[in-house]
């Protein structure tokens, strides 16, 4: 079959190629892909919960090489792979954030992938959507699956690109983030900060941007007031009050956390398609007021003085006396804190240099005193790989019964288990739950299209899950290898994980394992549905990060919903056997036992039932049912008929975690 011809319209080049050629690359990439997850069965410790990496999506889009050093380029190319057989329709967009933390996107048109297809599609930059002069923009091309679930569309995006225009628009000079920060002034090319110079496209032209933001504010009755344009580096604060804010009167400032998470269409929170928005809770933060404008000086620490130094409320917000008609900055940390509980997210750039915790500064204006314009700000970071770990520790801070101790939960963003370093067999950008630090691995993986661990929210939140259960109980011991395979011999398909060809074969959500494996991994999957599902409404969803086989033997693509509340029993319908179980049964019988039903078990309960089932710590302990329901037995005065207990014990046998079938 020949390849099919360029066609151009309108300076965008499109390449679409399914060639044997291309299916073959597809196939070598497979069988890479699948070399790496064998390398993990080579070894298993503690600090590494293995095969928690996520698989290939249903497409990879990438550029066509890396963006790293400044190049000055005409066009950009993006590639775009179908892994596996099947036919996926999808829209293409390239999307563009920067000047006044506008996102416009232009599409690209409506494409097809058959079996194993590849295609690449040309940009002119002169069509970029933004194109900035005074600060860097962020870029990236996104492929939208629509109706991937019922509750959303499917966005994958490339690995953002950075870029800045001439004065002229001659020129565009194009970066990855690390070189942004390092080398091209963090972004930030005016003299005066709060000057801002660039066009913006409109949907019909581009518009100087100045002139768009008047004729913006004039068609929706609102003065134009000046703006710090985009900044991923806030002077870093040091000190701080305690956690609570001042009392609440006065003017309201709250800050969401702008996320990008390729599992977003699951849960209650940050389910949106493309970019997310979750609060900001519990971080750490300035308001500061602009007393020099314009500033030309380094940063905006320079020309303003400190209002306000905290740690923001369980909102995101916090409320100060404001001067009316005021320029102020707010500057959010990728830092937490909740009572005695505290969060250092630090990043790691590409040369795994700890980099620190991660700073965004936003601008806002207070209305004069009797206007119509609204009494409040409402802000949103520029999105960082650091921003998506940032808001899962947020929405963890803020879960109600989350089972969190007193303590510290650093984390290391964008890098794999103990800074990359892990030891022999253990893949380098794997993250995992160690001491004193989370690992979350990085956006991209080297070598890989696939979008790595910091790029799905329920990844990152299983990470912290298992953080959770270390420090408060221990976690239970327990191996996933069977004389050197990943699954025990008599298990049927429908309880292995060989239709796991992208990630870690050595568990998956409906394999069968030993009792104790499986409930470490349910439980880390439950804390993850906690975090992004509301406890208070009927329902829990959860997306799942590898392939997963049906029960019909359909093998679907992550991310795979599937329901975390309501009981499928898969084990007992699918491969019983008294002293195994599987995580998907435990992730649905720790949901319904801790949030579900007036007996339900508070997570302190939980604590001490595991307490009691190991006599102590369970670090380490390989735990199985009849402890747990002693321990459950004891922990309630040994009383059978306690509702709790019973209820406990009913909940085993609901979901198949208990030792009989049905």
């Amino acid at each position: 079959m020949k390849a099919q011809p360029h066609v151009t319209a309108r300076g965008l080049t499109n390449n679409h190629n399914q060639t044997a050629t291309n299916r073959i690359r597809l196939v070598i990439l497979s069988l890479a892909l699948a070399a790496v997850a064998a390398l993990s069965h080579a070894a298993e410790r503690d600090d590494w919960i293995p095969g928690d990496r996520p698989s290939a999506p249903p497409l990879l889009v990438t550029w066509d090489r890396p963006i790293e050093d400044v190049s000055h380029p005409g066009r950009l190319t993006v590639q775009v792979s179908n892994p596996r057989a099947g036919t996926i329709r999808f829209n293409l967009n390239v999307v563009a954030f920067g000047l006044d933390f506008r996102t416009v996107r232009r599409s690209l048109g409506t494409f097809q992938l058959g079996d194993f297809g590849r295609m690449t599609h040309t940009i002119s930059v002169r069509d970029l959507p933004i194109q900035s002069v005074s600060h860097s923009s962020e870029l990236t091309v996104e492929a939208v699956i629509p109706r991937w679930s019922e509750k959303s569309s499917l966005s994958l995006p490339t690995p953002p690109a950075y870029y800045h225009f001439s004065a002229d628009y001659s020129t565009v000079s194009v970066y990855g983030f690390d070189t942004m920060m390092d080398r091209v002034s963090g972004g930030r090319h005016a003299k005066n900060l709060f000057s801002l110079q660039g066009r913006a496209w409109n949907g019909k032209a581009f518009v100087e941007i100045n002139a768009l933001r008047r004729q913006e504010a004039k068609a929706a009755g609102i003065p134009v007031v000046p703006i710090l344009g985009p900044s991923w580096a806030a002077p870093y604060a040091g000190g701080g009050i305690e956690d609570t804010p001042p009392p609440y009167v006065g003017f309201p400032v709250c800050v969401d956390w702008k996320t990008r998470f390729v599992d977003a269409s699951a849960g209650d929170y940050a389910t949106s398609s493309g970019d997310q928005f979750v609060d900001a809770a519990y971080a750490k933060a300035e308001i500061r007021k602009v007393y020099i404008d314009p500033c030309w000086f380094g940063g905006a620490d320079e020309c303003t003085e400190l209002i306000w130094s905290g740690y923001l409320d369980s909102q995101g917000c916090v409320l100060f006396e404001p001067t009316e008609n005021q320029m102020y900055v707010a500057n959010v940390y990728s830092e937490l804190k909740k009572g005695n509980i505290t969060s250092k997210i630090e990043y790691f750039n590409s040369s795994q240099t700890n980099k620190g915790v991660t700073g965004f500064s936003m601008s806002f204006v207070t209305p004069l005193l009797g206007s119509s314009q609204p009494y409040h700000a409402y802000l949103t970071t520029p999105y960082h790989a650091t921003t998506n770990v940032a808001a899962t520790m947020s929405r963890l801070l803020s879960t109600s019964e989350s089972g969190m101790m007193d303590g510290a939960y650093d984390v290391h963003a964008n890098i794999g288990c103990l800074d990359g370093n892990p030891g022999p067999g253990i893949p380098p950008t794997d993250s995992c739950a160690s001491s004193p630090f989370t690992y979350i691995g990085p956006l991209t993986v080297p070598g890989s299209p696939i979008p790595g661990d910091i790029a799905w929210k329920f990844v990152i939140a299983h990470e912290f899950g298992h953080q959770v259960q270390r420090k408060s109980i221990g976690i239970p011991g327990g191996s996933y290898d069977f004389s050197g395979q990943p699954d025990p011999p008599a298990a049927p398909p429908s309880c292995r994980c060989d239709h796991v060809v992208s990630a870690n074969q050595l568990h998956c959500l409906q394999s069968q394992e030993r009792w104790s494996a499986a409930e470490r991994e349910g439980f880390a999957h439950f804390m993850a549905a906690k975090v992004w599902n509301k406890q208070t409404q009927s329902d829990c969803s959860f997306n799942y990060y590898k392939e997963f086989r049906l029960a019909n033997g359909t093998v679907k693509p992550p991310p795979h919903l599937v329901d975390c509340r309501n009981a499928v029993q898969w084990r007992d319908n699918h491969c019983f056997k008294d002293s195994f179980a599987t995580e998907f049964d435990w992730m649905q019988f720790l949901w319904n036992v801790n949030t579900v039903g007036a007996d339900k078990v508070s997570s302190a309960d939980l604590k001490g039932i595991y307490k009691e089932a190991c006599g102590g710590s369970c670090a380490g302990v390989a735990v199985t049912w009849s402890m747990m329901n002693a321990g459950a037995l004891k922990f309630f005065g040994s009383n059978s008929n306690h509702p709790k207990f019973k209820y406990f014990k009913a909940c085993g046998d609901t979901f198949g975690v208990d030792l009989d079938q049905f």
